[in-house]
């Protein structure tokens, strides 16, 4: 809607807009009026505004606080899906999910969370903590 917004017919709203991708470093120096006609804009900076007005460095981390969120409001703790047997395995450890589902694409395995962080395991370390890794919900959640 931001970008929506910005490249719209109605001028204050895309005034409004401009402003708000202001806040980047990489339009800091724009005025408001270059931004409105300018080209440059594209999602990527709409979504790195949202996640700065919340409180967030980028998109990415703002996904990551959300799957944090998520999991924290399911009533888990931030580490219930660990559990110390799990080391047994090579787990793949990431500071970002992208990062992991990076490394999950590329070598197979399950993307699970840990605190702020995630990491890939193996179907093994999946019967841990007792789950099924042959479930069909695995293919269903990617």
């Amino acid at each position: 809607m931001l970008l929506a917004h910005l490249r719209g017919r109605d001028p204050a709203r895309a005034r409004a807009a401009a402003q708000r991708f202001l806040q980047l470093q990489s339009f800091a120096h724009a005025s408001v009026e270059e931004l409105c006609s300018s080209d440059r804009v594209r999602l990527k900076h709409a979504l790195t505004v949202v996640a700065v007005e919340t409180g967030q460095p980028s998109w990415v981390a703002l996904k990551a606080a959300c799957l944090r969120a998520e999991v924290a409001t399911a009533g888990l703790p931030a580490d219930a899906m660990y559990a110390g047997r799990m080391s047994l395995w090579l787990n793949r450890w990431f500071a970002s999910y992208d990062e992991a589902r990076a490394s999950l694409d590329e070598g197979g395995g399950y993307l699970l969370p840990y605190r702020h962080h995630f990491f890939v395991t193996t179907a093994d370390a999946i019967r841990e903590l007792g789950l099924d890794p042959f479930d069909d919900d695995w293919r269903r959640i990617g």
